[in-house]
């Protein structure tokens, strides 16, 4: 199961959140499986396949931003069970939009803004799970932040989506 980058589909939710931003990113991976995958299966997946490192990395991320006045994460560690309904919380997001393949998730802090899409394309023999990232910089702490971010972001988002697609096709 390879994770690679693509252009951010069209189609998604995202697409119109890309015009004013600073930074987007897109990831796909292939799941075989005989269910019909959606957006809710695949993000509760999402937020539940950190691996461990990553969750020790949040919680240093955590302490190092005190002194910017960013807000912690507040990732909730445990696995969890989500409503999905639009306005609702889903770990430190909101969901903003919501279609039958797409969940559009997004937060705003003092240093930035980001939308995260968790997008469903179901093709004959599998689904293609489509992890798109837009992220808009408020000031230059945001910048800086980003700049230290994104080689995590990049590492784990790859990561995450390997560990759902193995999950998935295990059920």
């Amino acid at each position: 199961m390879q994770v690679k980058q693509i252009s951010v589909p069209l189609k998604s939710l995202i697409y119109q959140e890309l015009v004013a931003n600073d930074y987007s990113d897109s990831y796909a991976v292939q799941v075989s499986t005989v269910q019909s995958l959606n957006p809710e299966t695949c993000a509760q997946s999402f937020f539940a396949s950190f691996p461990n490192w990553v969750i020790v990395l949040i919680k240093i991320r955590d302490i190092l931003v005190i002194p910017f006045k960013i807000n912690k994460e507040g990732y909730n560690y445990k696995y969890a069970q989500f409503d999905f309904k639009k306005g609702d919380k889903v770990s430190f997001f909101e969901i903003i939009e919501k279609s039958p393949d797409e969940l559009l998730l997004y937060v705003n802090d003092c240093h930035l803004e980001a939308w995260l899409s968790i997008l469903t394309l179901e093709d004959y023999c599998f689904t293609e799970v489509i992890a798109t990232t837009s992220v808009k910089f408020h000031n230059k702490t945001g910048t800086v932040y980003f700049f230290f971010i994104k080689p995590f972001h990049k590492i784990i988002i790859k990561s995450v989506l390997k560990r759902i697609a193995i999950k998935i096709s295990n059920n």
